[in-house]
């Protein structure tokens, strides 16, 4: 058995006394750092934006700029949607199968440059779809969605 003894007081330095916050002057002046303040290089932010209208439902979209393009046969598959307080819009254009890859790209690049021209669309996604320029001719302009090229 261990034998009760009395230990003598020893005189603390810290324990039962005030002892003040000694990173509040940091934290007061802003010189503290905190794990968000450390930013490793090459990180990237995101913030994602809402749309001002909750519900909305875009109902028309002019697609009369893309179908001006020379070169466009036709359109199918137009989507649009709000991303924050804009609008991205997606679009298949129908260009000549006889076109090789540089002279479709271009094609692409001036719908997508006169739909982003547009001042409430953020950015045009274009897909190519080849299409047989004498199926275009015979069917007199018309996309594959039907509608008018």
């Amino acid at each position: 058995m261990r034998n009760p003894q009395r230990r003598h007081a020893v005189s603390f330095a810290v324990i039962g006394k005030p002892v003040g916050r000694v990173e509040g002057p940091d934290k007061v002046s802003g010189a503290a750092r905190y794990a968000a303040d450390q930013l490793p290089p090459g990180i990237i932010w995101g913030k994602a934006h809402r749309s001002p209208l909750p519900h909305a439902r875009i109902v028309r979209i002019d697609t009369g700029r893309a179908r001006a393009v020379p070169g466009v046969l036709g359109l199918n598959d137009v989507h649009a949607h709000y991303v924050g307080t804009s609008v991205e819009i997606e679009v298949h254009i129908d260009v000549d199968s006889r076109l090789n890859v540089t002279e479709a790209h271009d094609i692409a690049t001036q719908v997508r440059d006169r739909i982003q021209g547009m001042e409430e669309v953020s950015h045009a996604f274009i897909h190519v779809d080849p299409m047989e320029a004498s199926t275009a001719a015979v069917v007199g302009g018309v996309g594959r969605s039907g509608q008018r090229g």
